[in-house]
């Protein structure tokens, strides 16, 4: 349990870093959030990609 939120932080401060710095310099727009959004989405979908192309089973997509 530990382990996987050390993951998603370890993960996650890139993402808000990024996202306070644009909305420094966007302040009052929705583009911080969109490019941020944007960025995280692309980022799974690479992931996905990867992981296919590897040959690892992706259990993200079960249910």
């Amino acid at each position: 349990m530990l382990k996987q939120f050390l993951i998603v932080f370890v993960v996650g401060l890139p993402f808000a870093i990024l996202y306070s710095a644009l909305e420094y310099y966007l302040p009052g727009t929705w583009w911080p959030a969109g490019i941020v959004i944007t960025l995280m989405l692309l980022g799974r979908v690479g992931l996905y990609l990867y992981r296919r192309s590897k040959g690892i089973h992706d259990t993200w997509l079960d249910s």
